[in-house]
């Protein structure tokens, strides 16, 4: 029989887990979308756009799978649908910025 106390417990462990690993990856995230969708470009070889949107995927992919452990347990189906949605739209915007730089 498990214990009220102790999975109340590990629970708050993977929410307090998840919601770190999710800002330190949106934190990188910001930073290399503001690299990959700056204003008047000053990268005249777009290294910074090439780069920067393959290294923004898979960290963009880290922070929609961290990010919903934030939630309670209860909340977090919609989370991950929340979470994936917003995924797919950001790397096709990504995509099609990058194609069309």
């Amino acid at each position: 029989m498990t214990d009220p106390a102790a999975s109340s417990r590990g629970d708050l462990v993977l929410r307090v887990i998840g919601a770190v690993l999710a800002g330190v990856l949106g934190v990188v995230l910001i930073l290399l979308l503001l690299v990959v969708f700056q204003p008047g470009s000053s990268d005249p070889h777009g290294y910074g756009l090439l780069f920067g949107t393959i290294l923004a995927l898979p960290v963009a992919f880290g922070t929609a799978a961290f990010a919903p452990l934030a939630f309670p347990r209860r909340l977090r189906a919609r989370a991950y649908a929340i979470a994936g949605i917003g995924w797919v739209v950001l790397t096709a915007a990504l995509i099609i910025h990058l194609l069309l730089q």
